[in-house]
């Protein structure tokens, strides 16, 4: 199967579909963003055809399954629309809604909140709680605004006396990042759409040194880098529209505390000493509260 082929192209040059696999193929094309999160029997209920028809003609199409068909439409829908594109659609979606917009953003973080509850989702939570807890140092990365919340990670956990390293810089300062890397290190990347020459870098050094590798990207588009231990999917909203956060935020914030639980006399040993600092900084109304039920 040939990947990362737009499907405008497969559509043209597509072959032998069935009348039922065409509606299929159409519904596609019309709806692409839809189709992304759609099951087969979704896309057979609303091309009025059976699920093995929307199967066949997938794979008509080229792709070797509704999972790849995903990843190629929300690759094509990044790379189509500008930022300026995404937030132009996501303020018109709140005004043609009637609602304002942190309802509409509620309502949409609802629906992320729903998809996280998937047992799929627990069970990449789990691998990658392993790799954080474990032994050696987290090292979180990331860029752009990702690289605010890797930073974000990285200050939770040292907060909970855990030995963290913040990668955020991009281009040929990445290269001085990348030095900074030792044996015994854990990866945590966050990553969204196409690969960037910063997250193909640091996956190439962190398999030379044998390093667990941790991905926290988004369902649906393209997988940024598939050498990941462990991958976390975080919707982010609708994948024409403005990125949204908070998901991925929740997710740092759970391995944050599920860290707290297996490591808690680390944790609360730091704490303790944080406490102190505080109270020496600012007296003794500055110290932390730390719960030892």
């Amino acid at each position: 199967m040939e990947t990362d082929r737009p499907l405008a192209a497969r559509l043209s040059e597509a072959t032998g579909l069935t009348p039922a696999e065409a509606r299929v193929a159409d519904y596609l094309a019309a709806h692409r963003q839809e189709a992304m999160f759609a099951s087969a029997q979704d896309l057979a209920d609303a091309a009025g055809a059976s699920d093995a028809t929307v199967i066949r003609a997938v794979r008509k199409l080229g792709f070797a399954g509704l999972a790849e068909m995903r990843r190629q439409l929300g690759l094509e829908l990044e790379l189509e629309l500008g930022l300026s594109d995404r937030i132009g659609r996501s303020i018109s979606r709140i005004e043609a809604g009637g609602s304002d917009a942190l309802s509409a953003l509620i309502n949409l973080h609802a629906r992320t909140l729903d998809a996280l509850r998937d047992e799929t989702v627990h069970a990449a939570f789990a691998r990658a709680l392993d790799i954080v807890a474990g032994p050696g140092r987290v090292v979180a990365f990331g860029i752009g605004p990702s690289g605010h919340m890797a930073a974000y990670l990285a200050t939770q956990l040292a907060r909970l006396g855990a030995d963290t390293l913040a990668l955020t810089a991009t281009g040929l300062s990445f290269a001085d990042d990348l030095g900074r890397l030792r044996p015994g290190d854990r990866i945590v990347a966050l990553a969204y759409g196409r690969a960037s020459p910063e997250l193909a870098a640091l996956f190439d050094r962190a398999v030379e040194m044998d390093l667990p590798r941790i991905l926290v990207t988004a369902p649906g588009g393209g997988l940024p880098d598939g050498r990941a231990d462990a991958v976390l999917f975080v919707p982010r909203g609708q994948a024409d529209a403005f990125s949204l956060h908070a998901g991925t935020l929740l997710m740092l914030e759970a391995l944050v505390l599920g860290y707290a639980g297996l490591r808690r006399d680390v944790a609360m040993a730091a704490l303790d000493r944080l406490n102190g600092v505080r109270r020496r900084l600012g007296g003794p109304a500055a110290g932390l509260p730390v719960a030892r039920g």
